[in-house]
Protein backbone atom coordinates (compact mmCIF):
# COMPACT_ATOMS: atom_id res chain seq x y z
CA UNK A 1 0.00 0.00 0.00
CA UNK A 2 1.24 3.51 -0.75
CA UNK A 3 1.84 5.79 2.14
CA UNK A 4 0.73 9.40 2.01
CA UNK A 5 4.44 9.99 1.58
CA UNK A 6 4.77 8.30 -1.88
CA UNK A 7 1.28 9.67 -3.21
CA UNK A 8 2.60 12.98 -2.86
CA UNK A 9 5.82 12.17 -4.38
CA UNK A 10 4.03 10.73 -7.57
CA UNK A 11 1.83 13.44 -7.82
CA UNK A 12 4.32 16.19 -7.59
CA UNK A 13 6.74 14.23 -10.05
CA UNK A 14 3.63 13.91 -12.48
CA UNK A 15 2.59 17.04 -12.12
CA UNK A 16 6.03 18.96 -12.67
CA UNK A 17 7.55 17.15 -16.03
CA UNK A 18 6.61 18.74 -18.87
CA UNK A 19 4.22 17.75 -21.07
CA UNK A 20 4.86 17.73 -24.82
CA UNK A 21 2.90 20.67 -26.00
CA UNK A 22 0.08 19.46 -27.96
CA UNK A 23 0.06 20.06 -31.75
CA UNK A 24 -0.80 23.37 -33.01
CA UNK A 25 -3.79 23.64 -35.99
CA UNK A 26 -4.67 26.14 -37.98
CA UNK A 27 -8.65 26.41 -38.37
CA UNK A 28 -10.48 28.36 -40.65
CA UNK A 29 -13.33 28.50 -37.68
CA UNK A 30 -12.60 31.05 -34.64
CA UNK A 31 -11.74 34.26 -36.18
CA UNK A 32 -9.77 33.37 -40.05
CA UNK A 33 -11.17 36.76 -41.02
CA UNK A 34 -10.69 37.57 -44.78
CA UNK A 35 -7.22 39.62 -45.00
CA UNK A 36 -7.50 39.96 -48.97
CA UNK A 37 -10.09 39.87 -51.18
CA UNK A 38 -10.20 39.14 -55.21
CA UNK A 39 -12.23 38.81 -58.20
CA UNK A 40 -11.80 36.95 -60.91
CA UNK A 41 -14.73 36.96 -63.30
CA UNK A 42 -18.17 36.12 -61.29
CA UNK A 43 -15.98 34.17 -58.80
CA UNK A 44 -14.88 36.04 -55.08
CA UNK A 45 -11.59 34.94 -53.50
CA UNK A 46 -11.11 36.01 -50.13
CA UNK A 47 -7.61 34.88 -47.74
CA UNK A 48 -7.43 34.45 -44.38
CA UNK A 49 -4.66 33.71 -42.40
CA UNK A 50 -5.64 29.43 -42.57
CA UNK A 51 -7.91 29.51 -45.14
CA UNK A 52 -8.69 30.38 -48.62
CA UNK A 53 -12.75 30.85 -49.55
CA UNK A 54 -13.96 30.95 -53.05
CA UNK A 55 -17.62 31.65 -54.13
CA UNK A 56 -20.21 32.15 -56.96
CA UNK A 57 -23.57 33.75 -56.86
CA UNK A 58 -25.95 31.95 -58.86
CA UNK A 59 -29.77 32.14 -59.03
CA UNK A 60 -32.26 32.80 -56.43
CA UNK A 61 -30.08 34.53 -54.35
CA UNK A 62 -27.59 31.31 -53.67
CA UNK A 63 -24.06 30.63 -53.80
CA UNK A 64 -21.83 27.75 -54.52
CA UNK A 65 -18.60 28.32 -52.33
CA UNK A 66 -15.24 26.16 -51.51
CA UNK A 67 -12.95 26.31 -48.55
CA UNK A 68 -9.44 24.90 -48.11
CA UNK A 69 -8.11 24.98 -45.36
CA UNK A 70 -4.25 23.85 -44.48
CA UNK A 71 -4.03 23.10 -40.82
CA UNK A 72 -0.36 22.64 -40.52
CA UNK A 73 2.96 23.01 -42.45
CA UNK A 74 3.25 19.97 -43.65
CA UNK A 75 -0.16 19.39 -44.72
CA UNK A 76 0.18 18.70 -48.68
CA UNK A 77 -3.47 17.84 -49.58
CA UNK A 78 -6.16 21.00 -48.68
CA UNK A 79 -8.77 20.18 -46.56
CA UNK A 80 -11.69 21.29 -48.80
CA UNK A 81 -15.47 21.39 -48.46
CA UNK A 82 -17.99 22.14 -51.27
CA UNK A 83 -20.96 24.08 -50.09
CA UNK A 84 -24.52 25.26 -51.16
CA UNK A 85 -25.60 28.35 -49.50
CA UNK A 86 -29.37 30.48 -50.00
CA UNK A 87 -30.89 32.82 -48.04
CA UNK A 88 -34.49 31.53 -47.62
CA UNK A 89 -34.53 28.35 -45.30
CA UNK A 90 -34.06 25.29 -46.87
CA UNK A 91 -38.08 23.78 -46.52
CA UNK A 92 -39.28 20.73 -45.01
CA UNK A 93 -39.19 17.48 -47.30
CA UNK A 94 -36.31 18.81 -49.49
CA UNK A 95 -35.14 15.53 -50.33
CA UNK A 96 -31.83 15.08 -52.00
CA UNK A 97 -30.48 17.38 -54.39
CA UNK A 98 -28.17 16.06 -57.31
CA UNK A 99 -25.10 17.57 -58.88
CA UNK A 100 -24.69 18.23 -62.43
CA UNK A 101 -21.61 19.56 -64.09
CA UNK A 102 -22.08 21.04 -68.02
CA UNK A 103 -25.40 18.77 -67.51
CA UNK A 104 -23.65 15.85 -66.69
CA UNK A 105 -24.62 14.37 -63.35
CA UNK A 106 -21.52 13.82 -60.90
CA UNK A 107 -21.01 11.35 -57.62
CA UNK A 108 -22.22 13.80 -55.54
CA UNK A 109 -25.39 15.49 -53.81
CA UNK A 110 -26.77 17.77 -50.97
CA UNK A 111 -29.06 16.65 -48.87
CA UNK A 112 -29.99 20.58 -46.85
CA UNK A 113 -31.76 20.04 -43.59
CA UNK A 114 -35.45 22.12 -43.14
CA UNK A 115 -34.92 25.53 -41.25
CA UNK A 116 -30.86 25.59 -42.42
CA UNK A 117 -29.22 28.04 -45.16
CA UNK A 118 -26.38 26.13 -45.56
CA UNK A 119 -25.32 22.32 -46.70
CA UNK A 120 -22.10 21.20 -47.62
CA UNK A 121 -21.84 18.91 -50.49
CA UNK A 122 -21.72 15.12 -49.99
CA UNK A 123 -19.48 12.44 -52.21
CA UNK A 124 -16.17 11.64 -53.16
CA UNK A 125 -15.84 14.16 -56.21
CA UNK A 126 -12.23 15.72 -56.73
CA UNK A 127 -13.89 19.21 -56.31
CA UNK A 128 -10.90 21.64 -57.67
CA UNK A 129 -10.75 19.17 -61.04
CA UNK A 130 -14.22 19.06 -61.91
CA UNK A 131 -15.21 22.73 -60.70
CA UNK A 132 -12.20 24.27 -63.41
CA UNK A 133 -13.94 22.61 -66.27
CA UNK A 134 -17.65 23.88 -65.11
CA UNK A 135 -19.02 26.61 -67.02
CA UNK A 136 -22.27 25.00 -65.89
CA UNK A 137 -23.13 23.72 -62.42
CA UNK A 138 -26.68 22.63 -60.78
CA UNK A 139 -27.02 22.15 -57.28
CA UNK A 140 -30.89 20.66 -57.18
CA UNK A 141 -32.54 23.36 -58.41
CA UNK A 142 -29.79 25.94 -58.29
CA UNK A 143 -28.12 26.91 -61.44
CA UNK A 144 -24.82 28.88 -61.21
CA UNK A 145 -22.51 29.98 -64.26
CA UNK A 146 -18.69 30.78 -64.68
CA UNK A 147 -16.97 31.65 -68.16
CA UNK A 148 -13.61 31.18 -66.25
CA UNK A 149 -13.93 28.57 -64.15
CA UNK A 150 -10.66 27.11 -64.63
CA UNK A 151 -8.69 30.39 -63.60
CA UNK A 152 -11.15 30.48 -60.76
CA UNK A 153 -9.52 26.80 -59.54
CA UNK A 154 -5.74 28.21 -60.46
CA UNK A 155 -6.56 30.90 -58.12
CA UNK A 156 -7.71 28.91 -55.10
CA UNK A 157 -5.05 26.29 -55.78
CA UNK A 158 -2.22 29.05 -55.33
CA UNK A 159 -3.92 30.71 -52.51
CA UNK A 160 -3.97 27.61 -50.73
CA UNK A 161 -0.26 26.94 -51.83
CA UNK A 162 0.18 30.26 -49.82
CA UNK A 163 -0.88 29.50 -47.02
CA UNK A 164 1.47 28.75 -43.96
CA UNK A 165 -0.47 26.29 -41.87
CA UNK A 166 0.74 27.69 -38.72
CA UNK A 167 -1.65 28.89 -36.37
CA UNK A 168 -1.87 32.94 -36.08
CA UNK A 169 -0.53 33.88 -32.56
Amino acid sequence: MLSTFSVIILWTLYFSVPKPPEPEMCSAEDGDHALSEKQIEAWTLQTAKCSCFLSLKGIEQSEFSMVVVKATPDQTVPLLSAMLSVVQEFPENTGRYPVFINDREIKAEAIPLAGTLTVELNGEADWIKLISTAKKLEIGPYDFASAQPEAAMQELTACYKSLSGKVPH
